[in-house]
């Protein structure tokens, strides 16, 4: 429910922006989701083809330890797949749930497809599946099937990626209620999209009705959007909305009809709702069946124009910019002149602080956004892959952000850190970004200036994700090629080559300076959009933060056109920062984190809060921070600490990837003195063995502090679908149990014994010379 004022004449007690909350009027509806039907392996007569290079029948476990009956599929790179007719009083399911365990493989994938008449129904659906001898179970997302936008006679299910064996025991068909599909009411809301754009949203199903309530005054309109859900409704459908408003002064009632494939804004005005407590009522409207579709009501708010004469705090604005893949010495103002052209962001330098060792705390986009918006470390929400989700159970900066009254917005530029997939929509009223691919920084900038430019009443708090740097480097017309000097890079005599294959993007390229330059290039390109950002009024009086999530490597140390890596040229990443009363032009060496930005950003708006981090303003005083900065790289594959004007790296996985020239060794070391070498081209680990082994002392007991139970969205069925399928031996925990983050002798053992990396460091009798002439 929306809060309320004792008094709404006292326009001093009301919020300028009030987020609204819907309860749901309860329905007597108690159907829950149920299994309408089961293939099973252990029937007398196998229930489905299979084909394979080998199938035989076998069992295996469930996690409670009861075995059954599976279908065996193997062959390392053959097709693995079975095919099945569905049972005819099973052909309405929402969810298809396949009971399987892939052994020896690396990124296994199940795939379903479902058939009618022998034809291929929809592209096949795709989830990931861990290796494991004992049977899970995979779950498969279908409403359009229980919609009867599809009617199967068949399905099929085939194992893909590099798995040696799989087995299957079970494919059921679970029909879960409408409700399982829908944002529930009495919470916060759910960010739920319909095209590109996502809003907090609440689920209305015909025949129940949603309520809230709110104070208004003169100054007050009630603002809500409306859509049909997608995947619940065809194209072309239209639901007629029933909106009552019941005040003091009476009742109101007004119908909206809602279309297919858009949200639809509604804007209630005081002289419609009335003055004081307001109570809000919506429901579908008469003559719409019962149960039979979903409405979503998205982003409720009261909004307050300010009275005549007020002047909005600047701190009422804050944007937070991510630039993916940025190098920190990128940005013209400390580039050498010429080098690059970002006269936007050298702009907001001179008008704020530019942080010279910013550093971020892993190398992947998702689990560096999301450490910087919960102020976590990567190491400590366990998120060290761009396929992961953040647990609800998390506090966001957004969340933050809207507690304290700000009305928050994002609009992003690749899916994987967008709603649904990421977690870090959560605390957003509104969430844009693309649905698959990623899509130009342009697009994004605008959808936030318009957001900014046609929105001006309350406070609100904006990230903008934009992802030009990224590989593939391919900047528009008017930009491309515009620093490069030589001919055409793909004729010609090749220069020296990177020992790497060249990757698809740059096939046929000779002139290996090449993609560097338009890396360049897309920066001078992004930094262009950016500025009709950063050049609106309320912007530049506001307070911004503008930094990165890892930056690139562009061949340094062997790795080309990537960021697989732990070294400056990744974690050395852009920081800029403005707000009211900041100096004016300040380069600011102390060291500082990535994780930090979102508590200086609360810090700056007087929000306390036990959000992580530290409020970076206190280095102004000249202070620098003392303690270490740790590091963590995507799948755990490396870590390392910065301390002292040091960098110690370590491998904690054997690591190799298309984008380097050389694999890198379980527990192989390095060490980097940044103070007088911030590229990292000397390694001194040798000369500096001493420190190096005090350095890794101190990782490694960081590393081993680290939490057992990750920060991970661990399960995605419904509650209600958790409890109809505990049956099997599963449930569905908010955090998951990972492995320990140094586990060498996980490798085997006795390789790890005799490595020369572990005997330098821990066999006393096993001297530098020894170490030289083992690796000669």
């Amino acid at each position: 429910m929306g809060g309320s004022c004792s008094d709404p004449s006292d326009t001093a007690d009301l919020k300028r922006f009030e987020r609204l909350y819907f309860q749901a009027e309860q329905s007597g509806n108690d159907e829950q989701s149920r299994v309408v039907g089961t293939l099973t392996a252990d029937t007398e007569e196998s229930p489905w083809a299979a084909t394979a290079r080998t199938v035989r029948s076998s069992r295996r476990n469930r996690p409670d330890g009861t075995a059954v009956a599976v279908t065996e599929l193997g062959g390392r790179r053959e097709l693995k797949y079975v095919r099945a007719p569905i049972p005819e009083d099973a052909r309405s399911f929402s969810h298809v749930v396949v009971e399987v365990a892939v052994s020896e493989g690396f990124k296994d994938l199940l795939n379903l497809y479902l058939y009618r008449d022998g034809e291929r129904l929809l592209y096949p659906k795709v989830q990931e599946v861990v290796a494991s001898d004992q049977l899970q179970l995979v779950t498969f997302l279908v409403p359009s099937v229980l919609r009867e936008q599809l009617v199967p006679d068949e399905v099929g299910v085939a194992l893909r990626g590099k798995c040696n064996l799989g087995a299957i025991a079970s494919i059921s068909f679970v029909n879960a209620p409408l409700s399982t599909f829908v944002p529930p009411a009495g919470g916060r809301g759910v960010v739920e999209r319909i095209g590109t754009h996502g809003l907090r949203s609440f689920g209305l199903i015909a025949g129940q009705a949603l309520e809230t309530e709110c104070s208004v005054d003169e100054r007050t309109t009630v603002e809500m959007s409306l859509g049909l859900l997608p995947g619940m409704n065809s194209e072309g459908a239209e639901v007629e909305v029933l909106i009552e408003a019941v005040s003091e002064s009476g009742a109101k009632s007004r119908t909206v009809q809602v279309g297919y494939g858009s949200w639809h804004p509604v804007v209630l005005a005081q002289s419609w709702l009335g003055s004081g407590d307001v109570r809000i009522r919506v429901t579908t409207a008469k003559g719409v069946r019962a149960g039979s579709t979903a409405v979503l009501v998205g982003a409720p708010c009261a909004r307050r124009v300010d009275p005549p004469g007020a002047s909005a705090r600047p701190e009422d604005m804050v944007l937070l910019i991510t630039s993916d893949t940025h190098r920190a010495d990128h940005i013209g103002i400390v580039a050498p002149e010429g080098f690059v052209s970002t006269p936007s962001l050298d702009g907001l330098a001179r008008e704020g602080i530019l942080f010279t060792d910013c550093s971020s705390q892993t190398n992947v986009t998702l689990p560096s956004h999301i450490t910087l918006l919960t102020g976590i470390h990567a190491r400590d929400t366990g998120i060290l892959s761009n396929s992961e989700k953040l647990a609800s159970s998390v506090t966001t900066l957004a969340e933050v952000f809207a507690d304290a009254g700000y009305e928050t917005s994002a609009a992003t530029s690749v899916p994987h850190v967008g709603p649904g997939r990421s977690g870090v929509d959560q605390g957003f009223d509104r969430f844009d970004g693309p649905i698959s691919g990623y899509r130009d920084g342009s697009v994004a900038v605008d959808k936030v200036a318009n957001w900014i430019s046609n929105t001006t009443d309350g406070p609100k708090f904006i990230w903008l994700h934009v992802f030009d740097a990224h590989a593939p480097y391919s900047p528009p017309e008017g930009f491309d090629r515009k620093y490069w000097t030589g001919g055409d890079p793909f004729e010609g005599e090749r220069t020296a080559a990177p020992g790497i294959g060249l990757p698809k993007w740059l096939k046929g390229l000779k002139q290996f300076d090449f993609p560097a330059t338009q890396y360049r290039a897309e920066v001078d390109y992004l930094d262009g959009a950016l500025g009709r950002v950063l050049g609106l009024p309320q912007v530049r009086e506001g307070v911004v933060a503008f930094t990165s999530d890892h930056g690139e490597s562009l061949g340094e140390h062997g790795l080309w056109w990537s960021h697989s890596t732990l070294r400056p040229s990744v974690t050395q990443i852009p920081l800029i920062m403005s707000w009211p009363g900041a100096p004016k032009g300040v380069r600011l060496d102390a060291p500082v984190r990535q994780m930090d930005v979102g508590r200086t950003l609360l810090a700056r708006c007087g929000i306390e809060s036990d959000f992580g981090g530290v409020d970076l303003a206190k280095a102004l005083d000249g202070a620098a921070p003392s303690s270490p900065r740790f590091l963590i790289s995507a799948h755990h594959n490396s870590a390392a600490i910065k301390h002292g004007g040091w960098l110690y790296l370590q491998l904690l996985r054997p690591h190799k990837t298309a984008a380097h020239e050389e694999a890198e060794a379980l527990g192989q070391a390095h060490l980097y003195q940044l103070s007088v070498d911030p590229t990292a081209k000397e390694d001194l680990l040798l000369e500096e063995l001493e420190r190096a082994t005090q350095m890794r002392t101190a990782l490694l007991n960081w590393l081993d502090s680290a939490p057992t139970e990750k920060l991970v969205e661990a399960q995605v069925l419904s509650e209600a679908q958790q409890q109809e399928l505990v049956q099997l031996g599963y449930s569905g925990d908010d955090t998951t149990s990972g492995e320990r983050y140094w586990s060498p002798e996980s490798y085997g053992a006795a390789e790890w014994q005799a490595s020369p990396w572990r005997r330098l460091f821990e066999d006393d009798d096993f001297t530098v010379e020894d170490f030289r002439r083992t690796m000669d």
